[in-house]
């Protein structure tokens, strides 16, 4: 069972700066790991959770590319 999911806590602020004008940032990520789905949560709901979930090492990868891309905002 190689499947993961993963709850990445990313400060609401910095959804659209991740997720990006049309969701152009957003989508080189998820180019990047096709493997993973990766849910942001509904902007009303003001939430920090954003889900990956996928193979357990894409997921991982995904995971601290993420925290890298915040880590630069």
């Amino acid at each position: 069972e190689n499947e993961r999911s993963k709850d990445l806590i990313i400060e609401h602020r910095f959804h659209r700066t991740i997720i990006g004008q049309k969701g152009e940032k957003v989508k080189e990520i998820r180019d990047k790991f096709p493997e993973v789905i990766i849910n942001f949560p509904d902007p009303s709901q003001k939430s920090d959770i954003v889900q990956l979930r996928g193979p357990k090492n894409e997921v991982e990868k995904c995971a601290k590319f993420l925290s890298k891309v915040v880590a630069e905002l």
